[in-house]
């Protein structure tokens, strides 16, 4: 998966977020969790495009394999109330990803 991949990648789950946050009352808990991670997750997508990677390497493959899988178990978990606590451990798993993959742009600078 390219950068351009991970970008759209990361949009998709902000999308997600705001259609389930849209779903819930403004004064709830969940919605105001939901909303503080979909604003880091853009603020981390800006910060993701404006880097250089060297898509090449073992550790950038296996940075966007994590962050594949992780997005895999959020939309499996989002839409379902029920399943709360696995949803915000998954977008937990999505944001650290994330950090994982900008942290190898860091490193290359």
């Amino acid at each position: 998966m390219d950068k351009q991949e991970c970008v759209i990648l990361i949009g998709d789950i902000i999308v997600l977020l705001d259609t389930q946050s849209g779903s819930l009352s403004p004064d709830d808990p969940r919605r105001k969790k939901l909303d503080k991670i979909r604003d880091l997750l853009s603020d981390r997508q800006l910060q993701l495009i404006k880097m250089v990677f060297d898509e090449g390497t073992a550790a950038y493959h296996a940075a966007t394999v994590q962050l594949k899988a992780v997005t895999k178990t959020i939309k499996e978990s989002i839409d379902d109330v029920n399943q709360a606590a696995e949803s915000f451990a998954a977008l937990a798993g999505f944001i650290s990803a994330v950090d994982g993959l900008i942290g190898l742009a860091a490193d290359m600078a």
